[in-house]
């Protein structure tokens, strides 16, 4: 038992006795006498009493301090129990990875030769061809084009299994938008782009720069090509955050839910891992990325991450 929860049955205790004394007094100041043949037993039986009350008082006291000693027993065990199911999410993320890693491994040695060898025999076969043998062209030009995907395929599944392990420096977020919108630029032209405000953060430009190139190529194909998409950063306290939005039709609830996981996605040749690396980036660097819904139309991609020291940020 805790300092805090002995003191209660002692309180408890003079609680009793104080009412046996004023229950004592009270009957004193009535005139009550209390006699047992000849002799006077009013001190012997208020005393009695009033150590009866101590008694039950100090029992009283003592329940009061198990009942709050097993409340916080209980919030502690329930602490517990939610941080090692949250270490056992991560381990059996951490052996998913790891399988799939060996997976991909495996894959990339045993299909990427292979696939080297079509694209070459696709490309040798359309440079053989008469020049008016088009259709003959264009089936070659779709095997690069498969291919290409599948190789992209393969090398998305190599850099989702490779552990995240951020080179942290000071920069801007200004500047991590400005480099994606222009890997972007092919992706967003005809669209209006909108890019203000600014924060500091602790971090690796590179995969911030690839996270945010992700969110600003998913925001282009989901508008149109008069279509406007937005990038807002700012800070407020230790956090940091930048926003992607965009005015296209928004994500269905029920794909929204799953949207950070592995291989789930709305788009027909998409790989389903773009939002999932972008996730994995973002908790890398003790940071979240989180989607909702926007007010008008369109989706809102949230990224938060810690925000530099001020001290640092003045340096």
């Amino acid at each position: 038992m805790t300092r805090s929860h002995k003191k209660w049955p002692w309180i408890g205790a003079a609680a009793g006795l104080a009412v046996g004394i004023a229950d004592t007094l009270m009957f004193a100041a009535f005139g009550v006498t209390m006699q047992a043949g000849d002799t006077d037993v009013f001190l012997p039986v208020t005393i009695y009493f009033s150590l009866g009350y101590g008694v039950f008082g100090w029992m009283v006291g003592y329940l009061l301090a198990a009942r709050r000693r097993l409340r916080q027993d209980a919030a502690t065990i329930r602490e517990q129990m939610a941080a090692l199911e949250a270490s056992r999410r991560e381990l059996v993320q951490a052996e998913k990875l790891a399988s799939l890693g060996r997976m991909a491994a495996g894959v990339a040695h045993e299909v990427r030769n292979p696939l080297g060898v079509i694209r070459s025999s696709a490309s040798l076969i359309a440079e053989g061809l008469p020049r008016d043998a088009t259709d003959q062209r264009r089936v070659c030009g779709f095997i690069s084009d498969e291919v290409d995907r599948l190789d992209a395929f393969v090398g998305a599944i190599l850099d989702y299994a490779r552990p995240v392990t951020p080179q942290r420096h000071r920069c801007e977020l200004d500047e991590v938008a400005e480099a994606a919108t222009a890997l972007a630029a092919e992706h967003l032209q005809g669209r209006q782009l909108r890019r203000n405000g600014d924060a500091v953060v602790d971090g690796d430009r590179d995969t911030l720069v690839q996270l945010v190139l992700g969110l600003l190529v998913n925001a282009a194909e989901a508008t149109g090509e008069d279509g406007q998409v937005q990038v807002v950063m700012g800070a407020a306290g230790d956090t940091a955050w930048l926003e992607v939005r965009d005015d296209g039709p928004g994500i269905d609830a029920e794909l929204g839910a799953q949207i950070f996981e592995p291989f789930v996605t709305s788009k027909a040749r998409g790989t389903g891992l773009g939002l999932a690396m972008a996730s994995r980036i973002a908790e890398a660097h003790g940071g979240s990325l989180r989607h909702q819904s926007a007010n008008a139309g369109g989706a809102v991609f949230r990224l938060e991450l810690p925000a530099a020291a001020q001290t640092e940020a003045a340096a």
